[in-house]
């Protein structure tokens, strides 16, 4: 994969048409690569990953693409998105609970084990079926009707010309900007849930608009990618324990076994929020917007 990343890599000379081409076509080929590697746990995060990167390209791109072809696939990409993050999640869950039960007592477990199994056997019916819908007529036909727009003509939108640099540029401006927007508005809310999950989705839009980009605005918008991509991070770690928490909290029986994981849920919940507003107070102080080379 590294020979062929060389083939998608950007360069000075590249329209807004070359550029889609060449970073679509890259996040198609590692979403190829990691199906491969399924079903481990790191593929699934891997290939969900791709998944939200191609999403995010296919919204960029829209208009040096055939905007109505670009709309159909981020339908399926969506569509394979959730199936990917409700594996996700469930895989997150157990280990996590897994974790936390180690420092029980057995007694305390054997209460817990029937909450165990129910994630257990929802973990196993979410990857049936993403299976089935990896290996459906529907999926094989979206992947061949990409990869052959990407390997031919991706469509010429009234902005398909338009230099990729000065596009890039543009782009990453435009997430910082909304990012810091979203982060003003969570600190001005007191950083409730809502507004943090918000702020994660604007730090992971600006760090893919500088992983597409890096290659023409170079090391400072590597440096920008891998900030957004701690906080990003950070902020994910607050959702997955504001999704274990709502799940103890629903869970029935466990007693006082319930309880006492109820309380762990909420002292990690706590910590990982506070870890989360520091990210982010470092990233605010230090954003800055990368200059092309």
């Amino acid at each position: 994969m590294a020979r062929a990343r060389g083939r998608f890599r950007l360069r000075r000379k590249d329209d807004l048409r070359r550029a889609a081409l060449r970073v679509l076509g890259l996040r198609l080929a590692l979403m190829s690569k990691f199906e491969k590697a399924l079903p481990g746990p790191e593929a699934v995060h891997d290939l969900r990953v791709e998944t939200r990167r191609l999403r995010a390209g296919l919204e960029f791109f829209k208009k040096a693409l055939d905007p109505e072809r670009s709309g159909r696939s981020e339908t399926e990409l969506r569509r394979i998105g959730a199936a990917l993050g409700k594996v996700r999640d469930l895989d997150v869950l157990l280990a996590g609970l897994d974790k936390d039960l180690r420092g029980f007592s057995r007694a305390e477990r054997r209460a817990l084990a029937p909450f165990r199994d129910r994630g257990a056997a929802a973990a196993l019916r979410a990857r049936r079926a993403l299976k089935e819908l990896l290996e459906s007529p529907r999926y094989r036909r979206f992947k061949k009707e990409l990869s052959s727009r990407l390997a031919g003509d991706a469509g010429r939108g009234r902005r398909a010309s338009r230099p990729a640099a000065k596009a890039g540029r543009a782009l990453i401006a435009g997430r910082l900007e909304a990012l810091l927007e979203a982060g003003e508005a969570a600190r001005a809310g007191g950083y409730w849930p809502g507004a943090l999950h918000r702020l994660r989705i604007s730090s992971k839009k600006l760090r893919y608009a500088c992983e597409f980009f890096t290659d023409l605005c170079g090391r400072p918008a590597a440096e920008l990618a891998g900030k957004a991509a701690r906080l990003q991070d950070l902020l994910g770690a607050c959702r997955d324990s504001a999704l274990m928490l709502e799940r103890v909290r629903r869970a029935r029986g466990g007693g006082g076994a319930r309880l006492r994981l109820l309380l762990a849920c909420r002292r990690r919940a706590r910590r990982r929020r506070e870890a989360a507003v520091r990210a982010w107070e470092r990233f605010r102080r230090g954003a800055a917007l990368p200059d092309p080379r």
